[in-house]
């Protein structure tokens, strides 16, 4: 049984859902994060889960559609019995990203660990170009808050540093291709129990399946297959590994 912890459902066309979750079962994926990028895409989300087993969901506001009028509605909004919170975050790569606009996604970020605080919930979080002041707010909400460092492309250095704050490392398609070979030897490096596994759909489609547009949930096997390659770890404790961070039981 396999768990992806992050995929994006609201991406892909509503009429290709029943082959993605077909072919998802098929493969072994019987459980899935939905993730929301946007507090209003929630709802999709919410319904999305009444009709499929073992989808769960998440509420927040990616950090490159961080502005003035929607930072702060994390702090107000109806979770509707969502699981975690974000994606939320940090990222210094994608757009223009001024002092202004950092500041803008540190609030919004801020915002979701306080959240998380005081709801008990996991916390999704994106970081790009922004290793430090990710660990600096981490630092900040140690004891506070916990969660996922999705997709993750970073240093070992910030990996250990995550993981000793409490917070579980998901590796995504990346570490099946060329560029992705230094997350190998991170992932030799952690510990097990702080593993999970993610597509990212619909984007960041693994080998061997790289000439297919759309990532689908199914493809997150092609993931664990490496990580049990390099470190040992086995489907059923990735799974489990997420279901303890999402406090699912």
């Amino acid at each position: 049984m396999f768990f992806d912890s992050h995929f994006h459902p609201q991406l892909i066309p509503a009429n290709q859902h029943a082959e993605l979750f077909a072919k998802a079962k098929a493969a072994g994926v019987n459980q899935y994060l939905s993730v929301s990028l946007d507090i209003d895409d929630a709802a999709i989300l919410h319904d999305l889960a009444q009709e499929v087993p073992g989808l769960y969901y998440s509420v927040g506001l990616h950090p490159c559609d961080v502005n003035l009028a929607n930072c702060d509605k994390i702090k107000q909004c109806n979770l509707m019995h969502a699981v975690a919170l974000g994606e939320t975050g940090l990222d210094y790569y994608r757009g223009e990203v001024d002092e202004q606009q950092k500041a803008l996604q540190k609030r919004s970020f801020c915002n979701h660990l306080d959240r998380a605080r005081i709801t008990g919930l996991p916390v999704i979080v994106h970081t790009r170009e922004a290793e430090a002041d990710t660990l600096e707010i981490l630092r900040a909400y140690q004891g506070l808050a916990y969660g996922i460092i999705h997709c993750f492309t970073g240093s070992l250095a910030m990996a250990r540093a995550a993981v000793e704050l409490g917070w579980y490392i998901s590796f995504s398609g990346i570490i099946t291709m060329k560029s992705g070979k230094h997350l190998i030897e991170v992932a030799k490096q952690i510990p097990k129990e702080h593993m999970l596994i993610e597509t990212d759909s619909p984007y960041l489609t693994p080998a061997p399946y790289y000439d297919r547009r759309t990532n689908m949930p199914a493809y997150v096997v092609e993931v664990a297959k490496v990580l049990h390659a390099a470190c040992g770890i086995t489907p059923e404790t990735l799974t489990a590994n997420t279901h303890r961070c999402l406090q699912i039981i």
